[in-house]
């Protein structure tokens, strides 16, 4: 049943908030000009976002693997509407780059118009 939460409740409840983001785009979907051509389901980044915070609140083993599983393994993009990116201003590496290697701080174009764009998620 929808209703219901298993066992570990507090971590079904961030899934579920997940799994009904507003705005996703699924595999090979077009959206907000932006194709999806991974394997998976994105979402808006401020859907991630809580998906993250509500893992990382939760801060379990079952919380912990799931969240290293979603952002540090899998490494989905989330997508945003903001000022175009020029270039990376930040890296963050996991084992020197050979797991992941993310961008967590840009460079935008703020004189330019924000148009929906792929953003690097953190690792978690």
């Amino acid at each position: 049943m929808y209703d219901e939460l298993g066992i570990f409740f507090s971590i079904d409840a961030c899934c579920r908030e997940h799994d009904n983001c507003p705005d996703i785009i699924q595999v090979n979907e077009t959206k907000h000009g932006l194709i999806n051509q991974g394997l998976f389901t994105r979402s808006h980044c401020d859907c991630d976002k809580q998906f993250y915070s509500c893992l990382k609140k939760d801060n379990n083993l079952v919380s912990k693997a799931i969240g290293f599983t979603y952002f540090t393994v899998l490494g989905l993009q989330c997508f945003n509407c903001d000022y175009p990116i020029i270039s990376c201003i930040q890296k963050e590496y996991i084992f020197n780059g050979i797991i992941a290697e993310r961008c967590v701080s840009y460079h935008k174009d703020t004189r330019a118009k924000k148009n929906y764009q792929w953003f690097d998620n953190p690792v978690f």
